[in-house]
């Protein structure tokens, strides 16, 4: 399913853009949730990424056995006519979802098709980064109990995305 902001504006208008196109390349290939800009919080004794939902709740993504992407903002503040925001598009995978339960590994044929989907406009694809000191850099703190080393073996694959948009605060809407 894709979760869809509504009225989106300022940076989540170019982000709903890339979460759209990243929704439909990935979904003709198995199951996953689209999620927009998400939130880093501290949760009792770990962090979380969570959607909000509305009135003042919020959901974590984080801790679903599904196959979830999301985007984390990095904001820079610059109040000129064209700001920039630092993203991190996260994908949390089960591979098992995916090409028909292929049994193979198949993470680099859908690193393939995320990045096809992001090098146009309105992001600027800087890296593609996964493996296990990514895993340990970014998520640091997010799985409680688990090796987190264990969280990038087959069938369930994470990496990340980083790259830019340029927004326009008078004219966000």
């Amino acid at each position: 399913m894709n979760f869809i902001k509504t009225n989106s504006v300022g940076v989540d208008k170019p982000i709903q853009k890339i979460q759209e196109r990243l929704y439909a390349a990935l979904d003709s290939l198995g199951t996953i949730n689209g999620y927009g800009r998400v939130y880093k919080n501290k949760r009792k004794n770990r962090f979380v990424f969570e959607c909000y939902k509305g009135n003042d709740e919020y959901e974590d993504i984080t801790s679903q056995d599904g196959s979830n992407f999301f985007c984390h903002v990095e904001e820079t503040v610059d109040l000129t006519d064209a700001p920039q925001a630092n993203l991190n598009w996260i994908f949390m995978l089960n591979l098992e979802h995916f090409y028909n339960g292929n049994i193979e590994r198949m993470d680099e044929e859908i690193k393939q098709v995320v990045n096809a989907s992001l090098i146009r406009k309105p992001f600027t694809l800087s890296s593609m980064v996964s493996g296990p000191e990514f895993v340990d850099n970014l998520l640091k703190g997010f799985f409680d109990g688990k090796s987190l080393a264990q969280r990038d073996m087959h069938p369930y694959c994470i990496f990340t995305v980083r790259g830019t948009v340029t927004y326009n605060y008078k004219n966000c809407s």
